[in-house]
């Protein structure tokens, strides 16, 4: 990966990435997003025990969501393939 750039996903995660991507290759960023974020919520929901943990982890990684938009936003960010 090029200097400057931040790897912020495990091999096994990029691929994962790439197989999402994949399936949204032309699909409206409108649908995409709603999509997305509905699986988050169903993958959060499925293996947290209780409310309270479900709510700590939505919330995590929505401050991960953020941070990751501002690495993007300083184009320290891009899709590895």
């Amino acid at each position: 990966m090029s200097e400057g750039f931040q790897r912020v996903l495990t091999e096994y995660q990029g691929e994962v990435a790439d197989a999402i991507i994949a399936v949204l290759r032309g699909v409206e960023v409108s649908d995409a997003l709603p999509a997305i974020c509905s699986l988050l919520a169903a993958t959060i929901n499925t293996h947290a025990p209780t409310h309270a943990e479900a709510y700590a982890v939505a919330e995590g990684f929505g401050d991960q969501l953020l941070d990751l938009v501002e690495l993007g936003q300083a184009d320290q960010l891009r899709m590895a393939r």
